[in-house]
């Protein structure tokens, strides 16, 4: 049987669905131009002493059809019901294996390792709201700020000015190993996030605009971009302490952001390939 609350947290992951695909939208060149993100860096680099206009070309994006999908919320519907034939007897034991009949609100602090060439470590603040699901599940959603700074030696650093941003919001899962009594809980997590990456250039570039139909129709100054990315964690963490209302705990967590292929400036990516990472996170979860 599902907690009390697991309705709620549906709700919200639901409503981080939707957030997703919006900011997956607005992420998403709105311009009609293309051109490469490598020709963007280089004519923003120090380096640079010549002309800052990135070579462009109009854009001819490929129709996409957009099928009839309906989602319908059937008042009616009998899959999940919460009348007393669906109830199971709440014995002494369920409520010790229940720490929380309740939501939970959290903030987290961390950092790691970045393997992607050109930046250093990474720094992350996080909040989340979320609810065990079951005696050992756990599931939440949350947002996240994130800064890397790049390598002073790296070429990257001659274009991009004070190192990335990344910001987002993802769906955590959590399987604890032992009863939520226990006063240690160790467990396993799987996420994923959609990531926002933000910079601004060293210096600032131009670059033609078009309309619909691939004529100029003027010149843009561009002095800042993103991308948005997917990215996907397992890892395992420990509860420190676990009290009826107060929870720390301490987490591992290795994962990937796979970066999409363009930028909202409309430059196709050929220059953020996969970020690997290491991650070390502090979290603590207060009870409502």
């Amino acid at each position: 049987m599902f907690h009390p609350h697991a309705n709620r947290l549906l709700t919200c992951t639901v409503v981080s669905c939707l957030l997703m695909a919006t900011i997956a939208g607005c992420s998403s060149s709105s311009e009609t131009r293309r051109g490469k993100l490598s020709d963007a860096m280089e004519k923003a680099s120090e380096e640079n002493k010549g002309d800052r206009k990135v070579p462009t070309e109009p854009a001819q994006p490929t129709p996409v059809a957009v099928g009839n999908v309906e989602t319908r919320l059937n008042p009616t519907d009998t899959s999940v019901q919460s009348g007393p034939e669906q109830q199971k007897d709440i014995t002494t034991d369920s409520l010790r294996e229940r720490p929380s009949s309740r939501m939970w609100l959290g903030i987290r602090l961390g950092g790691g390792t970045l393997k992607a060439g050109d930046f250093e470590g990474i720094g992350e603040f996080g909040v989340s709201a979320g609810s065990y699901i079951s005696d050992r599940f756990y599931g939440e959603v949350w947002g996240f700020f994130s800064s890397s700074t790049l390598i002073e030696t790296a070429a990257l650093n001659k274009s991009i000015k004070d190192g990335v941003i990344i910001t987002g919001i993802g769906l955590e899962g959590k399987y604890f190993l032992t009863p939520s009594y226990t006063f240690l809980g160790p467990y396993l997590l799987l996420g994923m996030n959609f990531s926002h990456m933000s910079w601004d250039y060293q210096n600032a570039i131009t670059a033609n605009k078009y309309d619909n139909s691939g004529n100029v129709i003027g010149t843009d100054r561009i002095t800042s971009d993103a991308l948005s990315g997917l990215d996907m964690f397992v890892g395992a963490g420990l509860h420190l302490f676990q009290f009826s209302g107060f929870h720390v705990g301490a987490e591992l967590a290795p994962g990937l952001i796979l970066w999409s292929n363009a930028t909202s400036e409309g430059f196709d990516n050929d220059v953020f390939k996969t970020f690997f990472y290491l991650k070390f996170r502090v979290h603590i979860n207060f009870g409502l």
